[in-house]
């Protein structure tokens, strides 16, 4: 069947790898059941899901929190509409593993848009009211991205959508925090 992008969740050594990941042989384009093998070695198994997750990816940021959460932001790829390449993606989610090995984890969709190619929404810090709650990233991909002392992601730049663009290649030199505890 040859290579066959996955959209798949699968532990590599002592990490968690988000898909896309090549798997030979797929039996689906979800590839949820497939593991991926060099030679007579599985370097790369399943890990199952239950409910909703993530489209395939490449370019998105990711993070683990202090719980052991797999955080997951953005990238270049499949959205909900299963629309291959629709845009930048501004979607963040949150993958729990089940504290009972070889049972499911779950993915959580948090905040950002469903579909590709949305664009940010930027606050004005003079105003008198604060909005913090609807200003949003624009979708993006190759972010770079880092987790504060206080388990507060940073994201800086990356090629995506500003407040305005509407073909969402420019390069981004915004600079945003996310504080997990406050969803």
């Amino acid at each position: 069947m040859g290579d066959t992008k996955a959209n798949q969740t699968g532990i590599y050594e002592a990490q968690t790898v988000v898909g896309p990941v090549n798997t030979t042989g797929a039996a689906s384009t979800c590839g949820l059941t497939v593991g991926l093998t060099v030679g007579s070695n599985v370097i790369c198994s399943p890990v199952m899901t239950t409910g909703a997750f993530p489209g395939s990816r490449w370019g998105a940021s990711g993070w683990t929190d202090a719980g052991g959460n797999l955080w997951l932001y953005g990238g270049w790829g499949l959205d909900s509409t299963g629309t291959n390449g629709n845009g930048a993606l501004n979607d963040l989610w949150v993958y729990t593993p089940n504290s009972t090995a070889g049972q499911p984890g779950t993915w959580t969709w948090i905040k950002g848009s469903n579909t590709g190619a949305a664009n940010g929404v930027y606050g004005d810090e003079l105003r008198p009211y604060k909005t913090y709650e609807i200003w949003t990233p624009g979708g993006r991909s190759n972010a770079t991205h880092w987790v504060d002392g206080n388990g507060q992601l940073w994201l800086f730049g990356g090629v995506g959508y500003d407040s305005t663009s509407t073909t969402g290649n420019g390069y981004l030199n915004d600079m945003w925090r996310y504080l997990p505890y406050k969803n």
